[in-house]
């Protein structure tokens, strides 16, 4: 995720990793030996996990996957930031990640956080079908993998009470932790989301008709999100599409043309996927924002 990140960057990026201590290194180690050319455009602050002393750590760290609810409180904790783009590691930028910051800029004075929907299509995807017990956002509820936070904005709202306190009316139907809990507050408070298009977060559950995403047949993938370890996993036949992409980017050397080392092997294995795979009857669409992008800067 980092690589990509500055693989396609153009700009300055700051980077704020959080994670704990024992896992730090390997995250730092391995950037110190990229290029000068890039890493001079790049400065990095590390912190550990934590939790604001008003919620019981021991409860949150270990609601869903351990930390996952950590981002619903990041305001609190990073008081010397104005807005992050906060990201699960298991995303690939396919576009610079200065192009997503524009959105920033397209938010009115109400919205202070960026996300998009679980699905398109009201009635379909995982939230209509299988949750009861709690509202939603717009009967599809939000995805949780890549946020747009105004941090001032988050501060100056009453974000943080109204989260616990969803918490605690809600807990005993919760099951994915922190998207469950901002799906719920934005079916309350819609008019402070920003709905940012969804090629920005495009996952495996929509290669499915049934719940495409409409704007990356236009544009392309821009940010690829491996859900369910579908960067890793083998033997299902909907998520194997991506494990070419994120292969190809772990060997990708920074530095190297970004056609000949990142979008040509990445079609070359795309094209033997099995034709019964979801995503490889999209795979053109999966790399099509990558591809403009080195069209566009690349001779």
């Amino acid at each position: 995720m980092l690589k990509s990140a500055i693989a396609l960057s153009r700009q300055k990026l700051h980077l704020v990793l959080m994670t704990e201590d024992e896992i730090i290194p390997k995250l730092r180690d391995p950037m110190l030996g990229w290029p000068p050319t890039f890493m001079n455009r790049v400065s990095v602050e590390f912190h550990p996990i934590s939790y604001p002393d008003y919620v019981n750590q021991t409860e949150w760290r270990g609601l869903y996957r351990l930390c996952s609810t950590h981002k619903l409180f990041i305001a609190d904790i990073l008081r010397h930031i104005d807005a992050v783009i906060l990201l699960d590691t298991d995303v690939l930028f396919l576009r610079p990640p200065e192009e997503f910051w524009e959105h920033f800029s397209r938010m009115n004075k109400r919205q202070m956080m960026g996300l998009t929907v679980e699905t398109e299509l009201p009635g379909q995807g995982w939230y209509p079908r299988h949750v009861r017990g709690f509202p939603i956002y717009r009967d599809q509820g939000v995805n949780g993998g890549v946020w747009l936070m105004n941090l001032t904005k988050l501060r100056s709202s009453l974000w943080s009470g109204r989260i616990v306190k969803i918490y605690q009316f809600f807990k005993g139907h919760i099951k994915f932790g922190d998207q469950d809990i901002v799906s719920i507050y934005f079916h309350y408070y819609p008019d402070d989301l920003y709905l940012y298009p969804c090629e920005w977060n495009f996952r495996t559950n929509q290669c499915n008709r049934l719940e495409r995403c409409s704007s990356v047949e236009r544009k392309g993938v821009s940010v690829l999100h491996g859900i369910a370890g579908a960067f890793h996993k083998r033997g299902q036949k909907n998520k194997i599409a991506y494990m070419p992409i994120y292969r190809t980017m772990d060997e990708f050397t920074l530095g190297s043309s970004l056609r000949s080392g990142l979008l040509d092997p990445m079609k070359f294995w795309l094209r033997r996927l099995p034709s019964t795979v979801w995503c490889s009857q999209v795979q053109d669409i999966l790399i099509l924002g990558l591809e403009r992008f080195i069209n566009e800067t690349e001779t």
